[in-house]
């Protein structure tokens, strides 16, 4: 984002560049063809003029004047520097020429006048002194040459061209008037190119507070890394411990019990009764061992498309034989009969999981209910299976941490190993979360939520 908005201020800063190129590419064409409309009414009588007094040479330069000035116009594949040059050039000549062939004053100084101001415009206050200067030369030379004789105009002139005093006060005239227009221009000049300037400056200032902004988001990025390594490498601590904590409980019991079968005074009661505390130590660590590879998505599941009701009846008949009496149970189909893709048996299990915690919750009894209902998040549908208890409940510090590997609120040796986070696990893997809602001394609801099928598969039978 940051860079696309670092393209975007370089791109404004070429666009306003651009435009001051543009503008003064459009002055120049409306110059062009101011030049080209209204000189062509001088450029008639000219021609006339000449023809009558037969002055070919003065015919021949008007024509290639205004040749010239038409070319220009049309001309405009030449770059800018090019024809605003060439334009400056003929007012030049122009404006010298009619004063020496013509003999018209008033027009010829509004031409040398204008090619000043242009000069202005164009290329700025040096090229608009040396136009001045340019100007004020000629005026004075051609005023020398026809007040003393050397030149004489040769068509009809509105002036006297040997009255020197005369072309004094025409070269004030024109110094103080050029001056004026002059200075009025690059006053306006001298405001747009300011106002570049400042539009430049701003664009600058712009890139500076990006690029600042882009090394803080930078740096935020890589402390943000950093805090996630920190955070892994704390947790996998936190996971190693509590394995080893776990193994080594279960390795105790194994221990302590194949101590017990090298005494030789034990009954046959008494050894099986050893005997099956080691095969359920083994189970344990069996099923920590699942649970391990669950929590790390390396079970391989097995889904099938099964009915959701159905997978509620077949827990809550389990659970008739877990929970003692003083626990009502009480199972909450869906109206309809969704479907889910899912592993029945690892769905079960982690189902279990859950009601076995629900049960711990309650030692002097309660209510556990297994509720099923149908949520919808975003453009997805999912199934819920909650189980929902009146047990103790948790406080909001513990259930922060509910989900957290081998965190439990139980009594050293009966804890249930990766826990909550085994059944998170199996949601996620499932292509599912689950969710807990829980306050204390009000009851805890865990829900797994699982996308509803939206495919017309039927549901496969769930394996007694």
């Amino acid at each position: 984002m940051v860079g696309d908005f670092l393209e975007n201020v370089t791109s404004t800063e070429r666009d306003v560049v651009g435009e001051a190129n543009r503008l003064r590419q459009r002055m120049l064409n409306a110059s062009l063809l101011v030049a080209v409309v209204v000189g062509g009414l001088g450029f008639v009588r000219t021609l006339v003029d000449a023809i009558e007094l037969e002055a070919w040479g003065v015919a021949g330069l008007s024509v290639f004047l205004y040749g010239s000035v038409v070319a220009l116009l049309l001309a405009r594949r030449l770059s800018y520097k090019l024809r605003a040059l060439g334009f400056l050039g003929l007012l030049f000549v122009a404006g010298v020429f009619s004063l020496l062939a013509v003999g018209y004053l008033a027009a010829p100084v509004l031409v040398l006048v204008s090619q000043n101001v242009l000069a202005s415009v164009f290329f700025g206050r040096r090229a608009t002194w040396i136009a001045l200067g340019a100007n004020l030369v000629a005026l004075l030379a051609v005023g020398t040459l026809l007040s003393s004789g050397i030149l004489t105009v040769e068509t009809t002139t509105f002036y006297d061209p040997t009255d020197f005093g005369h072309w004094v006060r025409v070269i004030t005239l024109f110094a103080l008037f050029c001056g004026i227009a002059v200075v009025s221009v690059n006053v306006l000049t001298s405001h747009l190119d300011e106002n570049l300037q400042d539009q430049a400056e701003l664009v600058e200032n712009l890139k500076g507070a990006m690029q600042l902004r882009d090394d803080a988001e930078r740096q935020r990025l890589e402390a943000e890394a950093r805090l996630r390594h920190n955070q892994k490498i704390e947790a996998l601590g936190h996971l190693a411990g509590g394995v080893a904590h776990d193994f080594n409980n279960t390795l105790t019991v194994v221990s302590s019990r194949a101590e017990l079968l090298r005494t030789n005074n034990l009954t046959p009661s008494e050894v099986k009764k050893v005997a099956n505390q080691i095969e359920d130590a083994a189970h344990g660590a069996a099923e920590m061992i699942h649970q391990l590879l669950t929590f790390a998505r390396k079970t391989p599941l097995q889904p099938e498309y099964v009915s959701a009701n159905e997978i509620a009846s077949t827990t809550a008949l389990m659970l008739e034989h877990a929970l003692p009496p003083e626990i009502t149970l009480r199972v909450t189909p869906l109206p309809g009969n969704a479907v889910v893709h899912v592993d029945p048996a690892e769905l079960q299990k982690a189902l279990l999981n859950l009601a076995i915690n629900a049960r711990d919750s309650m030692p002097d009894g309660g209510s556990l209910e297994v509720r099923l209902r149908q949520e919808e998040r975003g453009s997805k549908s999912f199934v819920a299976f909650e189980v929902k208890d009146t047990g103790t409940g948790m406080d909001s510090d513990i259930a922060a941490r509910a989900f957290e590997p081998f965190f439990t609120t139980k009594e050293t040796g009966q804890g249930t190993g990766l826990g909550l986070a085994a059944v998170d696990a199996f949601a996620q893997s499932s292509g599912g979360f689950a969710r807990m809602q829980t306050r204390l001394n009000q009851g805890t609801t865990v829900g797994i939520y699982l996308p509803a099928v939206e495919r017309g598969e039927s549901a496969h039978p769930i394996a007694s």
